[in-house]
């Protein structure tokens, strides 16, 4: 099995509320499709610019603060649902079988973190052989009333569970690096942490310290942190660059990619 998350800044513009890259996401579903044949595979996709805008805006990541918000995740829930309509589809007319779950159907959160999730949600599917696919959402909090569930929350508890071969985060940019790159020259790309070694704990510790996140999600950080935590349930992790035509479908294949390969 491998687990696959389409970014939310990699499928849509997430400047421009509701910009859907359809060409960008039937690629990347090409890009994976004769792989889809061969062994199991799991999707998880971002909300991008159909969910975090008003979420941010109305500060949903905050819990419930007042009757005037319920209405917002009303509208973000709809809207990442739509979202997930349009890669379904994609998947669909590419001859692919996904079975869409919807998280706050299955999920629980408490205090912004997942305490519950149906497993049976996603192993009944795969008995079957279609192709699991889920999101970033809005959950129900025991703590906070409701909060995001982001999708890199989501594939940490599958990997944890069904022990993939490989989990792939498809990201806007080629992997990790140093410091944001858009913003200083000097900023290195870091193409392996081998969690095993001092000096990629080192490396971590470095990265933390200079990185700046604004996302509702975490941004890369939390995308690093995740990956730390799958690689030490012995679960190998690539982040890579799904602007660029072939690199999901290369990793897919064992080549050797431009990327962040994260292991213990």
């Amino acid at each position: 099995m491998i687990i696959i998350k389409f970014g939310g800044s990699v499928i849509t513009d997430k400047k421009t509320r509701y910009k859907f890259r359809s060409h960008v996401t039937d690629r990347l579903v090409k890009e994976f499709k004769s792989y889809a044949k061969k062994d199991q595979i799991v999707l998880v996709h971002g909300a991008g610019s159909f969910g975090h805008i008003l979420a941010e805006k109305y500060k949903l990541d905050k819990g419930f603060r007042s009757p005037q918000q319920l209405g917002k995740v009303a509208e973000v829930k709809k809207d990442v649902r739509e979202l997930d309509l349009e890669v379904l589809k994609i998947m669909i007319r590419n001859g692919l079988n996904p079975m869409s779950i919807s998280p706050s159907a299955v999920i629980t959160n408490d205090n912004k973190k997942i305490v519950n999730i149906n497993m049976t949600a996603f192993e009944n599917p795969l008995e079957y052989k279609f192709i699991p696919v889920t999101f970033g959402d809005i959950v129900m909090d025991r703590s906070l009333g409701f909060s995001i569930c982001s999708g890199d929350q989501i594939i940490l508890k599958l990997a944890k569970k069904f022990k993939p071969s490989l989990v792939i985060f498809v990201t806007d940019v080629d992997g990790l690096y140093t410091k944001p790159p858009n913003t200083y020259k000097d900023a290195e790309f870091i193409d392996e942490i081998d969690l095993s070694s001092g000096s990629g704990l080192k490396l971590i510790k470095k990265v933390e310290a200079e990185m700046k996140v604004a996302d509702v999600t975490g941004g890369i950080l939390t995308k690093v942190r995740i990956s730390m935590d799958i690689a030490r349930s012995g679960v190998q992790t690539y982040i890579i660059n799904g602007k660029v035509k072939d690199r999901l479908k290369e990793c897919l294949a064992g080549r050797k990619i431009k990327g962040t390969w994260i292991h213990g």
